[in-house]
């Protein structure tokens, strides 16, 4: 395999890498109080949008790797209130070690 060919395939998975954890930080940072139009030109379109009781729900999607090296989907919700950023929160994927340890406590109270 020649020098060219490997970088042409390494170099955009090492963009890949440093885009998934820099857009994961700029979602975690993202201010309180921007409106959703800030929003849209910093993170684009969410992947999802709903509206209830009078409030939307953006949500986003970022990965993270974890300590063990396996990929973590993040999932950012942020809520606006008359078009205005008031609220963020997240939840996130498993690790597989997570799940083993969560097995291994059902079958402990089994």
């Amino acid at each position: 395999m020649t020098l060219y060919f490997k970088l042409i395939i390494v170099f955009p998975l090492i963009i890949f890498i440093i885009s998934c954890t820099s857009v994961h930080k700029k979602l975690n940072e993202a201010p309180i109080g921007l409106n959703k139009r800030q929003v849209l030109s910093q993170f684009g379109n969410p992947v999802e949008k709903y509206r209830k009781q009078s409030k939307d729900y953006w949500v986003f999607e970022s990965l993270k790797k974890a300590k063990n090296k396996e990929w973590l989907v993040y999932k950012h919700i942020f809520i606006f209130e008359n078009g205005t950023l008031i609220e963020k929160s997240f939840t996130r994927s498993f690790t597989t070690e997570e799940i083993k340890e969560f097995k291994e406590e059902l079958k402990d109270q089994s």
